[in-house]
């Protein structure tokens, strides 16, 4: 006999597997104890990873092996934290294994588990364990193990577990096999004899969802790993129908997360089963081409993703666009503000001169500040794009091997609008609403024959120090050095030597290096190609009135609007795109230093 392989399998199957019940009447207040039947021999589906296949199990229960006493935790989740108490007193009734539950005391989530218990809202346990020796039953087939005759059905191979260690027994909230209290005679169809060999198993198991199967959570988890997230407990997301929103990771995300590990490497198909089961759609047993067929024509008229297929190819969208729109490194955070237009018309923005307050005398009225209108013209543009997985790439199992063109790449697309539209801006110059351009000697904030340097860093800030509004001085500091890749080395050394040389009223500047400024840009909104420079580079005031503003339409919070879908009229698979409304307008030209070398 082989050694096990260490790990966990999760129930798949279409009739349910291991549902075990606490038996009410007989808790023990005074103990915090209660009966319960932990294991029964009803058949299960398994989706074994040796064999790369489904196949029934039967799980004999006089074959179990355990210690005097086992841990008692909650939802098979492994942490410390989920340990609620211990099970002992483990021993068989006919084909029932039953145990005694205690619970601990004195800690938090143990009590909660106790009280639903306790007044029954709580009545399902699952066994963790690892299989040691067992028999193989090919399909169709039937053979006599340990005096008994067991028949695999027509489409899966049947294992009967003859030697098993029970490791673990957890509450869940719902079981996963259905006949533990009620049990039928087994059937005495036989079609034909054969010997079945003892053969040696690997895995730890759990028994513990509403089918058997592995849950649309695990599932995620596993499409998110297929298009390289590593961590897909740290990137599940929800959909409001418009928008998606990163979820807090928690005990139940890793769960799902080392389940939905080992089911990564599956065909794509086999996962399309699976999720298709949650939505009472039977795909077991069927090839690649009937099964998409068969699972196509069920949906027919369905509304798509409100299934649970809908839902995990949605939720996987989302997580793999959420994580390709959070890994853009956004240059322009810090020195630009924003601000929000209705539409995509043109929309002008008003200026209040930020004079200084004028000295009221008794009686009389206080001035009011000076408004200028209209100011600078914002304007939103929309920008699109979609993916679609065919149903030919199910059958070629090539999920995955999409990426490139998949909901990552939309999210980091997404994500580049904003440093692409605001570098678009700097390299343009375009012209303020005086008709002098944004940098420009006229408007004091353009230096020459200035390379970056100690002494010209210097300049800059004191051009923007002299910027005034209605007669007074702004005092602008220059907070933010925004640099082509080609100099971040350079300014990060300046900015650490004004760091060891100033006193901590003078605050180094901040480092911003964009290689959109060294390589020039094609404009999103215009498609014009604007040059970029490896010499010249800025210094941004903190983001305000004074600098450039990124717009978004308004009620978006400045977020891309996803949606997902079936395909349809005459394509077969799903789809998602992505839509984003953004601008970006210099609103003032005082906040804002350009240095030529």
């Amino acid at each position: 006999m082989t050694t096990p392989i260490h790990g966990q399998r999760s129930a798949l199957a279409t009739q349910p597997r291991a549902k075990v019940f606490t038996r009410a009447a007989t808790v023990n207040e005074a103990q915090r104890a209660v009966e319960a039947v932990i294991a029964t021999e009803d058949p299960a589906q398994l989706f074994d990873v040796g064999r790369m296949d489904v196949v029934e199990e039967v799980l004999l229960v006089g074959g179990v092996d355990h210690e005097p006493r086992i841990p008692l935790l909650l939802d098979h989740t492994k942490a410390a934290a989920s340990l609620i108490g211990s099970v002992s007193n483990i021993r068989l009734e006919g084909t029932q294994l039953v145990a005694t539950l205690r619970f601990a005391t004195g800690d938090p989530v143990a009590e909660s588990t106790w009280l639903k218990v306790r007044d029954g809202h709580a009545d399902a346990v699952s066994v963790g364990y690892r299989v040691h020796e067992y028999a193989m039953v090919a399909p169709g087939e039937s053979a006599t193990i340990g005096g008994r005759v067991y028949t695999a059905s027509k489409f899966h191979a049947l294992r009967v577990t003859t030697r098993w260690e029970l490791m673990e027994t957890s509450v869940v909230a719902i079981g996963a096999d259905r006949k533990a209290r009620i049990r039928s005679a087994p059937s005495s169809t036989i079609t034909r004899n054969s010997n079945a060999m003892p053969q040696s198993a690997p895995a730890v198991h759990s028994r513990n969802s509403v089918t058997g199967r592995p849950s649309i959570g695990a599932l995620e988890s596993a499409l998110t790993m297929r298009l390289g997230i590593n961590d897909p407990s740290r990137c599940r997301v929800s959909h409001d129908g418009t928008f998606f929103t990163r979820l807090a990771p928690c005990p139940q995300f890793e769960q799902d997360a080392e389940e939905g590990r080992r089911w990564s490497s599956m065909p794509l198909v086999d996962i399309l089963r699976q999720a298709a089961a949650h939505d009472g759609i039977n795909l077991d047993g069927l090839g690649v081409v009937e099964t998409l067929n068969t699972y196509f024509n069920a949906m027919q008229g369905r509304a798509g993703f409100s299934t649970a297929v809908g839902e995990l190819f949605s939720n996987t969208f989302g997580a793999a666009f959420v994580d390709g729109y959070e890994s853009v490194y956004d240059p322009t955070q810090g020195w630009t503000m924003e601000g929000e237009n209705p539409n995509l018309q043109p929309t002008p923005r008003v200026r209040a001169e930020a004079g200084a307050l004028s000295k009221r005398v008794r009686g009389a009225e206080a001035d009011h500040l000076a408004a200028e209108f209209p100011g600078e013209t914002t304007q939103l543009g929309e920008f699109a794009a979609q993916w679609q997985l065919d149903e030919i790439d199910i059958r070629n199992n090539q999920f995955g091997n999409t990426e490139q063109l998949g909901p990552r790449m939309l999210g980091i697309a997404a994500a580049r609008l904003r440093p692409l539209r605001v570098a678009a801006e700097l390299l343009s110059n375009p012209n303020m609403r005086d008709g002098v351009p944004l940098f420009h000697a006229s408007h004091g904030n353009l230096q020459t024959g200035s390379a970056l340097a100690d002494g010209t860093l210097q300049s800059a800030a004191t051009l923007m120090a002299k910027q005034t509004e209605g007669g007074q001085p702004l005092n602008l500091r220059g907070r933010y050095l925004i640099v082509p890749q080609a100099l971040e080395r350079t300014a990060s050394k300046l900015s650490r030597e004004v760091e060891l040389a100033s006193e901590e009223s003078v605050p180094p500047p901040i480092v911003r290096s964009d290689a959109q400024l060294d390589n020039g840009v094609i404009d999103p909104n215009t498609g014009d190609s604007l040059d970029g420079s490896a010499t010249s580079w800025y210094l941004a005031a903190e983001g305000g009135p004074h600098t450039v503003e990124v717009s978004f339409r308004t009620g978006t919070g400045g977020q891309p609007q996803i949606r997902s879908g079936m395909l349809s009229q005459g394509e077969w698979g799903w789809w998602c795109d992505c839509r984003h409304w953004i601008g970006a307008k210099a609103i003032d030209w005082r906040g804002l230093v350009r240095s030529d070398a």
